[in-house]
C-alpha cells in the first residue's frame, strides 16, 4: 500500500507499525474527549457525511456543505464559559502542562 500511495508526486506514505512499542500513536483519546467535550448528536440523512467543511472554534463546530454554503448545523461542544478550563485540563492530561511553547510530541502522556 506505502509504494502504491508513494507513486503520487506530491505524497510520501510511511507505515505506522501499531504493534512497534515505539509508535508515534497514542490511545484513549476518546476517553479523554469524553470526559471535557459533549459528544455532537448524530444528524438524519447522513448531515456530516454530506457535508465537506466543518470549522471549529470558540467551542462550535459548525458544518456547512462547502465553504460557501450556509451554516446547516452549529454544535457546542464545551460552553464558552468552559473554553480555557477545558483547554487546560486537556494540556495537563495530554502533555503534563499547560505551555504550548514547550510541547513535544515526545511529551504526550497517553498510552501507545
Amino acid at each position: 500500500m506505502v509504494e502504491c500511495i508513494n507513486t503520487i508526486k506530491s505524497v510520501t506514505a510511511q507505515f505506522l507499525d501499531h504493534n512497534d512499542p515505539a509508535r508515534p500513536l497514542h490511545v484513549e483519546w476518546d476517553k479523554l474527549l469524553k470526559d471535557n467535550m459533549s459528544p455532537i448528536p448524530s444528524m438524519q440523512g447522513g448531515g456530516y457525511t454530506k457535508a465537506h467543511f466543518f470549522e471549529f472554534n470558540k467551542g462550535e463546530a459548525s458544518i456547512r456543505d462547502t465553504v460557501d454554503k450556509e451554516i446547516k448545523y452549529v454544535h457546542t461542544f464545551v460552553p464558552l464559559d468552559r473554553i480555557d478550563e477545558v483547554k487546560d485540563i486537556i494540556l495537563e492530561k495530554v502533555q503534563g502542562h499547560t505551555n504550548l511553547d514547550k510541547a513535544t510530541v515526545k511529551d504526550v502522556i497517553l498510552p501507545r
